[in-house]
């Protein structure tokens, strides 16, 4: 988890409340520049929290400060509803992604599928935790479909969320990774070397959701509209995210 200040100092100056954003650790980029679009346009500080999808969910659980809540599933959503922290009615989901094997850049060659995945004794699969994680319960799911999970299982490398599992590929740890298309696009230090087919996984769909009485907050229910503004979806669109038109 790491928090990224967006405080500016015309906003800082006009001492105006932060509005506080839960961002799943795939969204860092993105979500880091919406942010700043929408700091510029209403001179409010955001403050981004970013970190895997349940992780943020138990913080929000145990009363952790949040407006907004953007997970990469629409499970954890869910939990945050059954639980009365999140009016159903105050969700929605903003885009979609994709599933890829990721190798080293250098010397990481094209798969033909999962089943191709060469693992010799000591290497290792690197995956956002496949107990919790969203990008890690689709990675296992892909890997069920594909038959090779059994295969594979004791060689896998949980991490805490998907850009950590980026992270061991990019440092040589890991042989592969199974990441949002989204991550592997940011990174020089990886190559994509497999699209995993959308059939083999639940669809990836990103939710936000207004968090308790959040929306009572200043400006919370103006970030909440900016998300699914042109202007937000120009963003999304630029690190690859799918959206529905």
């Amino acid at each position: 988890m790491f928090i990224i200040s967006m405080v500016g100092h015309r906003v800082a100056a006009e001492g105006a409340e932060p509005l506080i954003v839960a961002a799943a650790a795939s969204l860092s980029s993105a979500m880091t520049e919406v942010a700043a679009d929408f700091e510029r346009r209403y001179h409010v500080p955001v403050r981004l929290n970013v970190a895997g999808s349940s992780t943020l969910r138990v913080q929000i659980e145990k009363g952790a400060p949040c407006d907004v809540f953007v997970s990469a599933d629409a499970l954890n959503v869910k939990a945050l509803v059954d639980a009365g922290l999140v009016d159903p009615a105050q969700q929605i989901v903003l885009f979609k992604n994709r599933l890829v094997v990721i190798a080293s850049a250098e010397g990481g060659q094209r798969l033909n599928g999962l089943g191709h995945m060469k693992l010799r004794k000591g290497d290792f699969l690197s995956l956002a935790d496949p107990q919790v994680v969203p990008a890690g319960i689709y990675a296992r799911q892909a890997l069920r479909h594909a038959g090779v999970w059994e295969r594979v299982k004791d060689d896998v490398v949980p991490m805490a969320d998907v850009r950590q599992a980026m992270t061991q590929v990019e440092q040589g740890n890991a042989r592969y990774g199974i990441v949002y298309k989204t991550d592997a696009s940011v990174s020089e230090k990886v190559v994509v070397v497999y699209e995993i087919p959308p059939e083999f996984h639940e669809p990836i769909a990103y939710v936000a959701a207004v968090v308790g009485a959040a929306e009572r907050k200043k400006l919370v229910p103006e970030f909440f509209l900016f998300l699914r503004s042109p202007e937000a979806k120009a963003i999304y669109k630029k690190y690859g995210f799918l959206i529905d038109e």
